[in-house]
């Protein structure tokens, strides 16, 4: 049996570009999600463009809101913007808890793809990888936005107010939203540096976290969010560079081609669309927009790969038998690695 194209990499050093190849090669999957996606930004994006149709038409010149947009529309037209602007923040917190849903679902389907190694069917795994595995997702998401809460708090709440400001910088309790009473304006903003780059810190851990924790209750096939959340946070502890470079080098791809060449794009593609409106560069801007929701897509597969092959190495198989040495996805029929049919009966790759 051949199963080089879903054999997962062992060299650790290459783990996250095989990761992204891996994951391009099943545009069904990446590319299904990405229309799910646009779907949800349309449907929040459509009242906004219906409204603009029906109170622009034909009353103004070709480019005069757009270059008038912030001065005469905006006076025209401040109170129905502001109720629009009201609908649209209803309407986002419900489209959010969809695309968190969402991407619970899809991180079931990505590591039921990755560990189930046979060809074929890839698009039915992935539905059946993300129902088998939601509600147990779904608790590693909420337990995460609850550990993300804490730190939160803990960083813009009581403890840093008392701890740091009052503590160490023994600034009373009436000046701690202003902080008028330190010496610079300098210390007030390296203070939020700090404040800021922990919380992304921390954020970007915690997510890093979730990952683990997800693809360990896969591999194990267990329901135990608190153990394995446990098991994880000691294994990463144990292995920080091993189990967070390839997290870390995906996000650094992440973040130069979303923020780097899409945002450039986007902002050459608006200065276009202000002085020469085109239905062309509208195009273009949703264009952009819907590549990088595929580019992140891809990564999300690629971050659930990267962790599959990571755990091959740092998590101690607990299921018989060996799930490092069979084929075949957990919950689904399991078939034992025998590498010399001779003396024992199994399949040999």
């Amino acid at each position: 049996m051949d199963t080089n194209q879903d054999e997962i990499p062992a060299r650790e050093g290459w783990v996250f570009t095989a990761a992204i190849r891996w994951c391009l090669a099943r545009l069904g999957i990446w590319g299904g999600m990405t229309l799910l996606l646009a779907l949800l930004a349309g449907v929040l994006a459509m009242p906004a463009a219906e409204w603009m149709e029906g109170t622009v038409g034909s009353r103004y010149a070709p480019g005069q809101v757009s270059a008038g947009l912030d001065t005469v529309f905006r006076a025209d037209h401040g109170g129905a913007m502001g109720r629009l602007s009201q609908g649209q923040v209803a309407s986002a917190v419900v489209l959010q808890v969809l695309a968190l849903l969402l991407g619970v679902f899809a991180a079931g389907g990505w590591l039921q793809v990755t560990l189930e190694r046979k060809r074929g069917k890839t698009l039915r795994r992935f539905l059946f990888g993300g129902s088998r595995y939601f509600l147990r997702y779904l608790r590693v998401a909420l337990l995460a936005l609850a550990v993300i809460a804490i730190f939160r708090w803990t960083l813009y709440g009581l403890p840093w107010k008392a701890l740091v400001l009052d503590g160490m910088f023994e600034v009373p309790k009436s000046d701690w939203s202003r902080l008028e009473s330190l010496d610079s304006e300098l210390l007030v903003r390296r203070l939020g540096w700090i404040q800021d780059g922990s919380m992304a810190l921390l954020f970007a851990l915690t997510m890093a976290w979730a990952v683990y924790t997800r693809t360990r209750l896969a591999l194990h096939d267990s329901r135990s969010v608190l153990w394995a959340g446990g098991c994880t946070a000691l294994s990463i502890l144990r292995h920080p560079i091993q189990t967070l470079r390839p997290l870390i080098l995906l996000l650094f791809a992440e973040a130069l081609v979303v923020v780097g060449i899409c945002g450039l794009a986007t902002d050459f593609f608006d200065g276009r669309l202000t002085s020469q409106p085109s239905t062309w560069w509208v195009l273009a801007l949703g264009g952009t927009g819907f590549f990088a929701l595929a580019w992140r897509e891809i990564l999300r597969g690629a971050r659930y790969h990267a962790a599959v092959s990571v755990s091959r190495q740092v998590v101690k198989p607990t299921l018989r038998p060996d799930p490092w040495r069979v084929i075949g996805g957990p919950g689904g029929p399991q078939y034992p690695v025998d590498d010399d049919l001779d003396e024992r009966y199994g399949v040999a790759l």
